[in-house]
């Protein structure tokens, strides 16, 4: 779940929307989205290190 919030956040962040925006849309406080945002970059991060991509 965290990591999915965290790709949807991601997504709606390249797609040119503001944090404090996207966290209101999903509900989140936007420190809550931004730590989603960090782990699910962390978690993508640490695939491509390894050469593999999220399936998800």
């Amino acid at each position: 779940m965290d990591l999915a919030a965290g790709r949807e956040i991601d997504d709606a962040l390249a797609a040119g929307n503001a944090l404090s925006d996207v966290a209101l849309s999903l509900g989140y406080t936007e420190a809550v989205a931004s730590d989603l945002l960090g782990k699910f970059r962390e978690f993508r991060d640490s695939l491509a290190a390894r050469n593999q991509i999220p399936l998800f």
